[in-house]
């Protein structure tokens, strides 16, 4: 009996801490402004519709937001402080004034915010506004904006590796370097400006505007290719040609070859004493 009254306990007790972990999610509507007050940790859902949804998430005291396509099982500020490799859709802000702003242009059915403030007995002030925009959302594979967001800075804009499709934002504060992010490179540059203001460590009286690097196109590249090879080749004949008047030059005056061409060079740019009508008149200065 006593045996049963233990395994009976076990079980309640796995059953509660079950449901005490289950991450409570209230749904919102997207095309609505929410403001909430957010203590501990809380979860919400918003409904993308598998449309493309622009959405603004504002911070205005200290805490941890995560924006997710994933589900959660557990909530907590560790769990929201990184990105999963399995997020397709992923964007974290933390600290005060911090902002995320993004256009998900994946198909999904919804999007996640998570909230947690920097302690338990604080409040987290979150401002969370969105709408649909026009247009079809893309899969993983045809969306440009996932495709650079993967992308390190060497895939983004490396000469060899690049493609032209995405640039590479450079965000600074002062002197100091902020981070770095691809991004398509027809977005405009309030994109640029956007991302990097909504640093956390953005500082606003010292911030230092973006810079971004290019990945040539492939026709760029190309051009390029071609102009290596052109200069080279330029260089050869010029100095071939200036190598060959000076040796012509020698033989003229000195009558001696200034070196032994070799055999592969033609006759008419480096004349060989042999060759010449009076061949006794020459003398290589191997011979000498």
């Amino acid at each position: 009996m006593r045996k049963w009254q233990i395994i009976m306990a076990v079980l309640c007790w796995l059953c509660v801490r079950g449901h005490a972990s289950r991450v409570v999610i209230e749904e919102l509507p997207l095309t609505k402004q929410h403001s909430f007050g957010v203590k501990k940790c809380k979860a919400y859902s918003l409904p993308a519709n598998y449309k493309i949804v622009k959405l603004k998430v504002e911070i205005l005291l200290d805490g941890f937001v995560m924006v997710t396509d994933k589900k959660l099982t557990s909530l907590s500020k560790e769990a929201i402080s990184k990105c999963q490799d399995d997020m397709i859709v992923c964007a974290i802000a933390q600290d005060r004034s911090s902002v995320i702003e993004m256009i998900s242009r994946i198909c999904v059915d919804k999007l996640y915010v998570y909230a947690c403030s920097e302690e338990d007995h604080q409040t987290l002030a979150l401002n969370v506004e969105g709408y649909y925009m026009s247009g079809s959302c893309g899969h993983v594979a045809e969306t440009l904006p996932v495709y650079c967001a993967s992308r390190t800075k060497d895939e983004c804009i490396n000469f060899r590796s690049c493609n032209g499709l995405c640039k590479w934002v450079n965000c600074k504060t002062g002197s100091s370097y902020l981070m770095g992010a691809c991004i398509p490179a027809n977005e405009p540059e309030i994109t640029a400006f956007s991302m990097c203001s909504g640093h956390s460590s953005y500082v606003k009286s010292f911030y230092t505007s973006p810079t971004i690097d290019y990945c040539p196109n492939r026709e760029t590249k190309n051009f390029e290719h071609f102009m290596l090879a052109l200069t080279v080749i330029g260089l050869v004949l010029i100095s071939t040609f200036l190598l060959s008047v000076f040796y012509r030059y020698k033989l003229t005056k000195e009558r001696i070859p200034p070196f032994q061409a070799p055999s592969f060079c033609p006759n008419f740019l480096f004349p060989r004493p042999g060759s010449l009508e009076k061949p006794a008149l020459y003398a290589t200065k191997q011979n000498l």
